[in-house]
């Protein structure tokens, strides 16, 4: 029997003014506690405001092992909630049947590519089921209809994009159409300009220019919008791990400067592409399959955020890495590394997006759910006309015997 020891440790924190011209007070209900046990923050707002508040915290201290501590409400990666599925497998509207891919709104609707049961699901915040959006439910290639949809993208006008995998299209869905248009590809599989051969990644620019991962042609697909064939912006059409390849690209996003980021599944690697290259630049991953903070196993997706950090789904390591620019080594953000399914851990993760709050949506394939990682700093929120915000602070139980230990958190604030 592992003997528990108590653990002790220790909040700092002080009286902060902030440029939004009012006084944040923090107060914990109590300084030292055990294994097993929490405490929680309060931030108190000096008189309720027209917009939320935010306080922000850089944590630091003297754990041994840095799962010694964690945060919840608002926090760290061990913080995760289930937003769409029930992590078991069928086709009710509550359920997904391989989720592949995942993208977020404005207003914070899900839209998940449920594969094995050929639809988009919409999930709105907090719903327990989703609505049909495009596909029947079953597999088709009418223009109702989907045939193991894998990519999903929504633009600023609510056009939904699938990359219709089995049918080699892309499909564009208007706000509440009941049929698509196909915008790209013929419909059937090949390697000609107006061709697709397994679609899987979709992306669309502020121009409205499409990017479609044309996975099994190792190439990247750019089509302006009416086109009626497409441009090779990346990868040569063979597949290869030169700079000038790709192999088994599967996704894709690009930034407000028009570069393209492809997750290159085969050679485990993130390839960046500047306009007009015809070389990609290697910004994840060293191309040997690992499981170090520099490499990747077989990923499958990538999303960028508001800062330009890059968020990888690496779904061999069952972990969704974060690179910050420039970065040689990716940081996990959602999941352990190891696959499970407990609420902290994934299981074949496919795809991921992140919100304007810095959110993480993980599709986890194999646990046939959608994970929600709350923004990975960790965070008091005090809502506009509110006063009032909590943090909670746990301690593990890990069953390791260790002197006492002292977190300090330092805290910013921004609203």
């Amino acid at each position: 029997m592992i003997k528990k020891v108590i653990l002790s440790q220790c909040i700092l924190f002080g009286l902060s003014m902030y440029s939004f011209g009012q006084t944040v007070t923090l107060t914990t209900d109590k300084t030292r506690f055990k294994e097993g046990e929490t405490i929680t923050v309060t931030a108190n707002l000096s008189a309720t405001s027209g917009s939320q508040a935010v306080v922000n915290f850089a944590p630091t201290g003297t754990a041994s092992n840095n799962t010694d501590y964690s945060f919840s409400l608002l926090g760290y990666n061990s913080f995760a909630t289930t937003v769409a599925g029930t992590g078991t497998r069928g086709s009710n509207a509550s359920e997904l049947n391989y989720p592949y891919d995942v993208t977020v709104d404005v207003f914070g609707n899900l839209y998940v590519a449920d594969y094995g049961n050929h639809r988009i699901q919409k999930w709105a915040p907090g719903a327990t089921s989703g609505v049909t959006v495009a596909g029947t439910g079953t597999r088709g290639s009418n223009a109702n209809q989907l045939y193991y949809p894998v990519g999903v993208f929504i633009d600023s006008f609510g056009n939904l994009y699938v990359a219709d995998y089995g049918n080699h299209r892309i499909q564009k869905w208007a706000p509440g159409a009941t049929v698509g248009v196909t915008v790209a590809g013929t419909g059937t599989w090949g390697s000609n300009a107006d061709q697709l051969y397994y679609p899987t990644g979709v992306a669309v620019d502020a121009n409205g220019n499409l990017y479609v991962a044309d996975y099994a042609n190792h190439r990247i697909q750019k089509w302006a919008p009416g086109a009626t064939s497409g441009v090779t912006v990346a990868g040569t059409g063979t597949m290869g791990s030169n700079a000038n390849q790709l192999s088994s690209p599967i996704g894709v996003c690009i930034d407000s400067f028009g570069n393209l980021y492809v997750a290159d599944y085969d050679n485990n690697r993130v390839q960046k592409w500047v306009p007009g290259a015809t070389e990609g630049v290697t910004v994840a991953g060293t191309g040997t399959w690992g499981s170090n903070a520099n490499q990747l196993n077989s990923p499958f997706d990538v999303s960028l955020d508001a800062l330009g950090n890059l968020y990888v789904a690496d779904y061999g390591n069952h972990r969704i890495q974060k690179w910050a620019p420039g970065a040689t080594s990716g940081v996990t953000v959602a999941g352990t590394g190891t696959r499970g399914s407990n609420a902290n851990q994934l299981y074949y993760p496919a795809g991921v997006a992140v919100d304007s709050n810095g959110n993480i949506y993980v599709t986890d394939l194999y646990n046939w759910r959608v994970q929600k990682f709350t923004n990975n700093v960790p965070q008091i929120v005090i809502p506009a006309g509110q006063t009032i915000g909590t943090l909670t602070v746990s301690a593990i139980s890990d069953g390791i015997t260790e002197s006492d230990e002292t977190i300090i958190l330092t805290p910013t604030a921004s609203g």
